[in-house]
Formats: structure tokens, sequence, C-alpha cells
């Protein structure tokens, strides 16, 4: 009896500061920066500081590989807080064929869509464009098709690209 006199003089409090259970459970949970598959703006993360979009190589496993990806948004997160950044890996197919033809023409265009997503979705984020090998590719690739508003947005300095393929030598 005296449990459901408590929850009764609660419940209009509770309503009054409605929570999301799911962001709620997210938050306690340490971020998991190492993993090869990452997908903070497709999976309604909340907006952060800072959104990485990441391109792994060819043939490399998840949306974010493992030898380049998740060491870089780790030492991302180990600078800024790893609860200040997003992270979401390009998920194209990263074939042998995309890297001969000078990169995925989908995965480019899947990356530039994802760029100007994260800044309708979270306005206030700094969104970095990166990518490994083939990825380095994509981030040609999305950067030319990118919207005015969004490629002002994204300064040279927020392009990363490790083992540039398409860079002359």
């Amino acid at each position: 009896m005296q449990l459901s006199l408590v929850l009764l003089s609660v419940l209009p409090l509770a309503s009054a500061f409605p929570i999301d259970i799911a962001q709620a459970i997210r938050s306690l949970i340490p971020r998991d920066l190492k993993s090869d598959t990452q997908n903070d703006l497709t999976n309604g993360t909340p907006c952060k500081a800072i959104t990485v979009l990441f391109a792994r190589g060819t043939t490399s496993s998840g949306n974010m590989g493992t030898s380049t990806g998740p060491p870089f948004v780790q030492a991302i997160g180990a600078l800024v807080g790893a609860n200040n950044i997003a992270v979401q890996g390009i998920d194209y197919p990263a074939s042998i064929i995309g890297f001969l033809q000078g990169g995925d023409t989908n995965g480019g265009v899947l990356m530039a869509n994802l760029a100007a997503r994260a800044m309708t979705q979270c306005p206030n984020t700094k969104v970095v464009l990166s990518g490994y090998s083939q990825g380095g590719q994509l981030v040609h690739k999305a950067a030319k098709q990118l919207s005015a508003a969004v490629a002002a947005k994204i300064s040279s300095g927020k392009i990363l690209r490790f083992v540039d393929c398409k860079k002359q030598r």
C-alpha cells in the first residue's frame, strides 16, 4: 500500500521530466571506439560536438575496418573525451574493383549524404570526413558532391585521408 502511494506521488514528477530510457542506459555504458562497426549517426545517438565519418580500406571488415579507423577515432576520443564524439562508418562494398575504379561511386554518394545528414541532424557538430586507402578515394568523391552550404562547414582541416591513393606521387 505504501509503495503504491509513493508511486502515485512521484508519477506527476516523472511526466514533468520525460526521460529516454534507452538514451539513459547508453550514457551509462562506456563508449566502445575499438569496434570495426560504428553507426552513431544512424542509430539515434544524441548529437555530439564532433561527428567523424570514416570509410574503411579495401576488403576491411565492418564499416570502419580495424587497422586505421578505430585507432583514429580512439585518438580523437582521448583528446576530446569519448562521449563528445559521434562516429559513423561508411557501409560500402570496399571491393578491389571499386579500388581500381578510383573508389566506389555509391560509397562516395553515401558519405556525402551522411555529411549532409549530420549537419541537418546536429547543426552544431563539427564534421570530419576521413578514410583509409579506398576510403580516401571515397572522401574525394564525397567532397565533390557536397552542396556549397555543407562544403562551407567542412574545412580542409577536417578532411583526413590515410594512404591517399588518388594523390599524385
